[in-house]
């Protein structure tokens, strides 16, 4: 164990956590979190709506981005081109 930065003793997690057999090498604490255990979570619930959140904003940047093209002079078949060719 090493000291925290307020004098406190800090578990450091090792790869295999000792006296488990199963785990596959995750600390004991981590353990809830396989399964359908996470989802009482709200850590879980916010990364998941974060990543929800970055995926729909990407889609409909790139849904878009076509008529972006057209509405800015380019031929509606280059700008289906460009936008095919990017994916």
């Amino acid at each position: 164990m090493e000291q925290g930065r307020h004098g406190r003793q800090r578990r450091c997690p090792s790869p295999q956590a000792e006296g488990s057999s199963r785990g596959g090498g995750y600390p004991l604490d981590l353990l809830p979190m396989v399964g359908g255990h996470c989802l009482a979570y709200p850590r879980f619930w916010l990364l998941t709506g974060a990543l929800g959140l970055a995926v729909f904003t990407h889609q409909m940047l790139f849904v878009h981005q076509a008529a972006y093209l057209v509405d800015g002079g380019y031929d509606k078949m280059l700008a289906a081109s460009v936008v095919g060719l990017r994916r």
